[in-house]
């Protein structure tokens, strides 16, 4: 979730597509220095959401 090292787009010549929350994660509940198990359970059921929602555009394909 807190990561300082950055996130490349592409390795070996492959893209990686970033799945980002809509939201600032403050806005669920979860800031840098805190978080109760409640909000890391609303965190993690929105990246599941965002995961859904991708694979969903994808299957169109």
């Amino acid at each position: 979730m807190f990561n300082i090292e950055p996130i490349f787009t592409h390795e070996q010549g492959v893209p990686i597509d970033i799945i980002r929350p809509d939201v600032q994660l403050k806005e669920l509940g979860v800031d840098f220095t805190k978080a109760t198990a409640a909000r890391l359970v609303a965190v993690y059921r929105h990246g599941r959401d965002k995961g859904r929602e991708f694979a969903k555009a994808w299957s169109r394909f």
